[in-house]
């Protein structure tokens, strides 16, 4: 019996190398891109931070600034998502997209609109319905946010009249 578990040991580490020496020699980048990317399709985005950083440290990329400024996204720190994304050269429509939404989050509507709208003059026509909703659920976000401001000034205003006597 022990013997057949150190055949069966032996076995499988002589497959284990027969597979290595198949695969082609990889240099450190490509095994750093590979893990990179194997830890930010497992949604594994904070470990997958450090290695698309080392990445870019040695060289411009834009696959990896995109899927960095991706990490970054899905983790919820939008600034340092914003600095990659800029560096990233991918399509105009996804871009503009994901500025928008960055501007949504920091409440600068206008700014998200002014990005809706140049996502949409470079989308097809399936992407452009539903960025055109996109932008008028920002139009009245927006509109709301400010009528709701209105409203609280004036029964401030109100509450503090009773109040005071005034």
């Amino acid at each position: 019996m022990r013997l057949l578990s150190l055949l069966f040991i032996v076995l499988i580490f002589d497959l284990g190398l027969a597979s290595a020496a198949d695969q082609p020699k990889q240099t450190a980048s490509q095994q750093i891109k590979r893990q990179a990317d194997k830890m930010h399709a497992s949604k594994m985005y904070f470990a997958a931070i450090p290695f698309y950083q080392k990445l870019l440290s040695q060289q411009a990329d834009s696959d990896n600034a995109w899927k960095l400024a991706d990490c970054y996204w899905n983790i919820g720190y939008y600034d340092s998502a914003v600095v990659y994304l800029k560096k990233a050269n991918i399509h105009p429509t996804i871009s503009s997209e994901r500025f928008a939404e960055y501007y949504v989050r920091k409440g600068d509507y206008d700014m998200a609109i002014t990005y809706l709208d140049e996502s949409i003059a470079h989308a097809n026509e399936k992407e452009k319905a539903y960025l055109i909703n996109k932008k008028q659920s920002a139009t009245n976000y927006k509109l709301l946010l400010k009528g709701s401001l209105d409203w609280t000034i004036n029964y401030l205003s109100v509450n503090t009249s009773i109040v005071t006597g005034k």
